[in-house]
């Protein structure tokens, strides 16, 4: 390091406003290798960009190239079916999603026509299993399963033998 005073890490989702994650002091003049670190202790949600600027006492900078990183929630909303392939009399559904949820579920023919419907509300957050009901056994065919929350729709396929 020659004459460092500063590193600035910045985050942006736009390129256009940016965010001060962190301001750390340099080393002024070194010529061993020091390493730095900064946590990010309210990172956006989905894709983020962050990028290292470096200052020195002069006023001069140097921004490096931005970084992408990607953070999800974890209760962010996702369902699966198993077991997939069925024989039509077990499945279950898998979903992962915030505590009290609201996720109407359906599944379809091949034709479109309703064959179950359910509304359930999450009772934990993060992965849930619930089972659906055996008294309506699906017959041999291809499915559309449904899930809805939030205003998103998701779907599946499901193959019952």
């Amino acid at each position: 390091e020659q004459n460092n005073d500063y590193f600035t890490i910045e985050k942006t989702k736009d390129f256009l406003n940016f965010e001060t994650v962190s301001l750390i002091d340099g080393s002024g003049n070194s010529y061993t290798i020091i390493h730095y670190q900064a946590t990010d202790k309210a990172p956006y949600q989905g894709l983020t960009y962050y990028r290292l600027k470096q200052t020195d006492y002069n006023g001069d900078f140097k921004n490096f190239p931005f970084v992408a990183v990607e953070f999800k929630s974890k209760n962010e909303f996702s369902f699966d079916i198993y077991p997939n392939p069925t024989s039509g009399e077990k499945l279950n559904l898998k979903l992962n999603s915030e505590i009290g949820q609201q996720v109407i579920v359906v599944v379809y023919d091949i034709t479109g026509k309703e064959s179950y419907s359910k509304i359930l509300i999450t009772d934990t957050a993060g992965e849930s299993v619930y089972a659906v009901d055996a008294s309506n056994e699906l017959s041999a065919g291809i499915y559309i399963i449904t899930a809805t929350s939030n205003q998103n729709i998701y779907s599946k396929r499901l193959i019952v033998k």
